[in-house]
């Protein structure tokens, strides 16, 4: 049971659903779909829950382990970088090491030694509207924008796309301008 069954949750809608409304949801659900793990990260994300010991893999969002500098910092709304730390404790090497360069970064870790190269949507830097809904095909849903910058820095779960398929895909809804995706014209 949630923890904290009356808190407001991210929504695209922002439509005043709360924690006790999801875990009603998630009764609806079969195990092991993808709605089904939604749902558990809207509850160890933004409820309060903790992960179970058998699924926790030890992923942080700072690569020494250490906690994220800025746990209240919201990355979305409603979502702080405490709350993304819960969730991803059970996400693979591949996928703690992209966090580790996107959010973990936005959070206060120190980025990634040795450097490593980083996929940012809008170019040079991070995703300008983290928050804004983005339409994924793969994953037959809506997802916001930061996770899908995390999405295309994790090089055994992005699928081998090149950075520029990501920026091209994510510009429109995730970068300033509509259309900054911060590619450099082809040379001839």
């Amino acid at each position: 049971l949630s923890p904290t069954p009356d808190k407001d949750i991210f929504t695209f809608e922002d439509d005043g659903t709360t924690c006790g409304d999801a875990e009603l949801f998630a009764a609806t659900l079969e195990a092991d779909t993808f709605a089904c793990i939604q749902i558990q990260d809207t509850g160890l994300s933004e409820c309060g829950c903790t992960t179970p010991p058998e699924l926790d893999m030890g992923c942080t969002l700072c690569a020494d382990g250490s906690p994220a500098p800025n746990s209240d910092l919201e990355v979305i709304p409603k979502v702080t970088c405490a709350g993304i730390e819960r969730f991803i404790r059970r996400f693979p090497a591949s996928t703690c090491a992209a966090y580790h360069r996107t959010i973990g970064v936005q959070c206060g870790c120190a980025p990634p030694d040795p450097p490593v190269d980083v996929c940012y949507l809008c170019g040079g830097s991070s995703v300008d509207f983290p928050a804004a809904p983005l339409f994924v095909e793969e994953l037959g849903t809506e997802i916001p924008c930061a996770f899908f910058e995390v999405i295309a820095n994790d090089e055994d779960d992005n699928g081998g796309f090149p950075c520029a398929a990501f920026q091209i895909e994510g510009g429109t809804a995730c970068c300033k301008g509509g259309d900054d995706t911060g590619l450099a014209p082809a040379r001839d």
